[in-house]
């Protein structure tokens, strides 16, 4: 008789102090994903970033490119109008920078829901033996303390306004791989970062998240789409990830779809990374 009244005493003690959370699962068209929002892409003109610019733009977002290339940015953005596009150019080796950065891009659709870090860069023919002090710096402050305070700046600037907003870095799958090399070394920080980020900023309904590429079919990757194929021995598919392919995956992460992916890191990479580590 004691056990009985404890466990009645029990769910009437659960079910008045606890807060009551209402799943809402959302039905969003597919081609509006990101009705209304504002995202910026840094690296927005290469690749991958540029093919990520034109699946968020299709999906009903406006979209702000930025990168140290003003012409590339010029370029890119001439093939929309100025309702769906703005560019502005920006040094990653220079955080001192970024919050008068953000306050600039604010300025061109009036607000920020979304960061995609899609800017990065690696050293050609990389030789442990001979690699320089400053091709180390270079490399490591594009790709880490770059996206690193640039997530800060964003973050900074979505707390101060209630933002519901969505941080994406683009990582890569060679973050299992023994990392002697200032990229593989600055990607394995990406990853721990988005995993403390994604801790830090869930109070303020900061989502943040990565994506690991493989291989992709990209000028970085010394692909040229009208003399190449796509065949690679880099992964056990047999062949290259494609840039549309990446941004497919960003589209629903930074949408209400990938509410619930927290911290993680999608591996887009034909297994390389998974359970084939090179």
């Amino acid at each position: 008789m004691k056990k009985i009244v404890k466990c009645i005493l029990q769910k009437i003690a659960y079910k008045y102090n606890r807060n009551i959370i209402i799943p809402v699962v959302q039905n969003i068209s597919k081609n509006k994903l990101l009705d209304g929002k504002v995202a910026l892409v840094i690296g927005g003109a290469g690749d991958i970033g540029g093919t990520i610019v034109d699946t968020f733009i299709r999906s009903g977002c406006k979209v702000v490119i930025a990168s140290r290339n003003e012409s590339e940015l010029k370029r890119k953005a001439d093939k929309y109008n100025e309702n769906q596009i703005g560019y502005i150019c920006v040094d990653l080796e220079e955080p001192y920078s970024f919050d008068y950065f953000i306050q600039s891009v604010k300025e061109i659709f009036g607000k920020i829901d979304i960061l995609v870090n899609a800017a990065g860069t690696h050293t050609p023919d990389v030789d442990f033996w001979t690699i320089s002090e400053d091709e180390y710096d270079r490399v490591l402050d594009i790709n880490l303390k770059g996206c690193y305070f640039m997530c800060r700046a964003v973050a900074k600037y979505m707390r101060t306004n209630k933002i519901e907003g969505h941080i994406l870095n683009i990582s890569s799958s060679v973050v299992t791989e023994p990392a002697w090399s200032p990229y593989r070394i600055s990607k394995r920080g990406l990853e721990s970062i988005t995993i403390g980020l994604a801790k830090i900023l869930l109070p303020y309904k900061i989502i943040v998240n990565s994506i690991a590429p493989g291989t992709v079919a990209t000028k970085l990757n010394g692909f040229n789409i009208k003399n190449d194929g796509i065949n690679t021995d880099t992964n056990e598919v047999g062949r290259m990830i494609l840039p549309q392919e990446i941004a497919n995956y960003a589209l629903l992460l930074v949408s209400d779809l990938g509410n619930m992916v927290i911290g993680d890191t999608l591996y887009i990479s034909g297994g390389r990374g998974v359970f084939d580590i090179r």
